[in-house]
């Protein structure tokens, strides 16, 4: 996000993610998956890594790696959360991040450079995708 000061550790961490998507992205889509299916769940106000990391094991979905904890762990699952909301902003219903140093990093930037180019955003950051989801939102109401 523009304007917020980060440091090593903020890059490090979305660089630690984006290495851990491009190793496993079946994994990652998974987890991307669930929170789609509790976005669809009325009952459910937000979705966290908690429950997130509980809907993995159940299924069986390998989200531990050796060198990080990608979903129990909060600082990974908080750039997770993050990417997830970049590419599906709707589910920006159900994750709700606070902003924080962890957004001071070029995401894109950084996805690019790791996992890949071709990958479709719908914002710079995870704030930005959000807003374009509720403009989409209030114009789909025909307000």
């Amino acid at each position: 996000m523009v304007g917020i000061e980060f440091g090593e550790y903020e890059q490090s961490r979305v660089d630690e993610v984006c290495l851990w998507v491009a190793l496993n992205p079946k994994a990652f889509w998974s987890l991307v998956d669930i929170c789609e299916e509790a976005s669809r769940d009325r009952r459910l106000k937000s979705v966290g890594r908690d429950y997130v990391y509980t809907q993995a094991m159940l299924r069986r979905i390998a989200v531990e790696d050796p060198t990080i904890a990608v979903v129990r762990a909060h600082a990974p699952w908080s750039v997770i959360s993050r990417y997830i909301i970049m590419l599906r902003p709707e589910l920006s219903r159900v994750i709700c991040p606070v902003r924080c140093r962890i957004d001071g990093p070029d995401y894109v930037e950084a996805w690019n450079r790791i996992v890949g180019t071709g990958t479709e955003f719908r914002g710079n950051d995870w704030y930005e995708a959000k807003q374009w989801y509720l403009r989409q939102s209030t114009y789909a109401l025909g307000a």
